[in-house]
């Protein structure tokens, strides 16, 4: 015993800090970690003809209904068609306006979730897997039944009246979208809502993704339609179908399914795009690429 502490005792301090990771390592291995995570998440997969069509109809259906339709229903619906992330659906901030082109499954969206720069602010061009008009109705009426679903929970319709009311300004193009501040402004002169109507627009990022992500994973779980992209779904998963919905059924010309990816989800590095090419869509040959033609500007 004595031997061994006068061994140790006699090591080298900076041999021992040469063990240590640097800031720097700790963090590449930590993004190492989670992006082989993410990896695992997105298995590689096919999904036939038959159940991308039953897909896509259910989507269309239910969009075309969306008034009586489950409200969760209706959310998911427009994750699969339109590839937004699921907080750029439910925080009702975001807009999705009509190209100036004849393009009827593409609009032009505002509103993206992780765009620091100002891009996030630019229009950006989108494909839609259903017509226009089927994804612009559903989006005007998301944020009533938004608020309807809120109220239902006790949580949230009995919480104290926060003490800055001030609502965030909508974007200026509300072509699809219902001008919510202007209802508020009705009910309270002050512009302050009632601590018995909870209000989407008085939610951040995380406190929306919170509260629906589980729910929705859970509904995703239940619907049969969508047992073809595997088990233990999540809302965000949706994208990677969406991807590869949009390199059959539009015509990409020479790009590959990363640069799909990475335009249509308006992703900044092609690493993250990456990771939402797992699932292989394949549709039947007079459907494959009949929406448009796919190109880095806008569907047409």
């Amino acid at each position: 015993l004595e031997q061994t502490n006068d061994v140790s005792t006699s090591l080298d301090r900076s041999w021992l800090n040469g063990l240590r990771l640097s800031r720097e390592e700790m963090r590449a291995s930590r993004l190492q970690q989670k992006a082989s995570s993410d990896r695992k998440v997105c298995i590689a997969r096919s999904v036939s003809p038959r159940s991308a069509v039953e897909i896509l109809r259910y989507c269309r259906k239910t969009l075309k209904t969306h008034a009586s339709q489950d409200v969760l229903d209706v959310i998911i619906s427009l994750l699969v068609v339109t590839g937004r992330r699921c907080v750029e659906i439910i925080n009702c901030r975001s807009t999705f306006v009509p190209t100036t082109g004849t393009a009827a499954h593409a609009c032009a969206f505002r509103g993206w979730a992780k765009k620091r720069n100002a891009e996030g602010c630019v229009d950006g061009p989108i494909p839609l897997l259903v017509p226009y008009e089927a994804v612009a109705s559903a989006v005007a009426d998301l944020p009533n039944r938004i608020d309807k679903d809120l109220a239902m929970r006790p949580r949230y319709a009995q919480s104290p009246a926060p003490q800055d009311c001030t609502l965030p300004s909508p974007p200026a193009t509300i072509d699809v979208k219902m001008d919510r501040a202007s209802d508020n402004n009705a009910d309270d002169a002050n512009g302050c809502l009632n601590a018995r109507e909870p209000n989407i627009l008085d939610m951040d990022h995380e406190q929306i993704s919170n509260l629906y992500a589980a729910r929705l994973g859970r509904r995703l779980d239940t619907l049969r339609v969508f047992a073809p992209l595997g088990s233990n779904k999540r809302p965000h998963d949706l994208r990677s179908f969406y991807v590869g919905c949009v390199c059959s059924l539009f015509d990409t010309s020479n790009l590959s399914p990363v640069g799909v990816a990475k335009l249509v989800l308006g992703h900044d590095n092609v690493n993250t795009s990456k990771l939402y090419v797992g699932i292989s869509v394949n549709f039947p040959e007079h459907l494959q690429r009949s929406l448009g033609r796919l190109r880095s500007g806008d569907p047409d």
